[in-house]
């Protein structure tokens, strides 16, 4: 779901609506399970960064005890429960339906509201420890006392590999041959006759000095691989979830803003996941062990329960999704305008509350 960021965004701000207008507003909706005083002295800067960041709801879904029929939200709320019910229908695994307090087969009716699940990241300062979702133990002090090797399991023959998703992407040719268990030359060959133009990024290892370099680096590779767990607790199998964290993390909006042109999400996350046994581990490329990372990103898991927020420099584009109604993309238009050309984005939410884009 690559549009989870924007939709982060704009629930935020029709969350924020309601607040600047609740005297008018909060006897008519029940919309938002959120303390108000969460949104308080919130820079919009900040909140586009770190919503640009963080590839998860910051909302989950859960019945209601009275209707939400006030029209500041009605199509906020119809977002949602059309996700939802999609979800549902196609039996997909994506982490609003996983996450949502609501029954299978639950008839929804127009009584939907969204409740705050991942607010530390909007309130902390810049290398300020934040919760981060789906925690585990001390995976630093695992990978250093034990030898890792892939689980018995691991069975290309067993496992539902997405081939054509992988010939498509734009993965090394190596890379692809380790999930697939065809050989590098026969990819290479598939890549010619199917995706004659294709650009796949060259064979290459782990970028440590560009890890060590560029601390948003670090952090969305953590998030790449908290996010390539939770999937799996969700019930993808690896190869799976591997790749939707890569199309996912790899899309943030605050991560393609201040990244490296030559950095690869993909390339590192395959190699640090197959040093943990979640993935073949390399025949075709280089071992890889545990010093091939920076301590700067092993510390990450050895942090217990919290992880630095990096300095973000740099706001991201958020796509502009179909499925949005005339006024949140026209606010979204005017949003990604005033970032591209460095205008005053308090005005964009300004006439928001004023309802100049409805």
């Amino acid at each position: 779901m690559q549009n989870i960021y924007a939709y982060n965004f704009i629930t935020l701000l029709n969350c924020a609506k309601i607040k600047a207008h609740r005297y008018s507003l909060m006897e008519d909706t029940h919309f938002y399970d959120v303390p108000f005083e969460e949104l308080e002295e919130l820079k919009i800067e900040d909140v586009i960064k770190r919503v640009g960041l963080y590839p998860i709801p910051f909302f989950s879904l859960k019945i209601a005890q009275r209707p939400t029929n006030h029209k500041t939200s009605k199509w906020i709320k119809s977002l949602w429960q059309s996700l939802h019910f999609s979800h549902q229908l196609h039996d997909v695994h994506r982490t609003l339906t996983a996450t949502a307090k609501v029954p299978v087969g639950q008839f929804l009716h127009d009584q939907l509201v969204l409740t705050h699940t991942h607010w530390d990241i909007l309130k902390a300062k810049s290398r300020s420890d934040i919760s981060i979702f789906h925690r585990y133990p001390n995976e630093k002090k695992f990978i250093r006392n034990q030898q890792i090797t892939p689980p018995p399991s691991w069975n290309l023959n067993t496992l539902e590999v997405p081939l054509e998703k992988l010939i498509t992407s734009k993965l090394p040719h190596k890379i692809v041959a380790e999930l697939t268990g065809k050989t590098p030359y026969l990819i290479k060959n598939i890549r010619e006759q199917f995706v004659p133009e294709g650009e796949f990024i060259p064979n290459t290892f782990v970028q440590k000095r560009s890890l060590e370099r560029n601390c948003i680096h670090r952090f969305t590779l953590f998030l790449a691989d908290r996010f390539f767990n939770l999937q799996l607790r969700f019930g993808l199998n690896p190869i799976h979830a591997f790749i939707k964290a890569i199309d996912i993390v790899g899309c943030a909006p605050t991560f393609i803003a201040n990244k490296s042109d030559d950095f690869h999400l993909g390339v590192n996350l395959f190699y640090w996941l197959s040093l943990k046994g979640q993935l073949p581990a390399p025949q075709f490329t280089h071992p890889v062990k545990e010093n091939h990372f920076p301590d700067s990103f092993l510390d990450y898991f050895g942090n217990g329960t919290q992880a630095p927020l990096p300095t973000i420099r740099q706001m991201g584009i958020f796509p502009v999704s179909p499925m949005l109604d005339d006024e949140h993309r026209r606010m979204l238009e005017a949003i990604n305008n005033g970032i591209t050309n460095r205008t005053c984005l308090k005005t964009v939410v300004y006439n928001y509350f004023h309802g100049v884009y409805a």
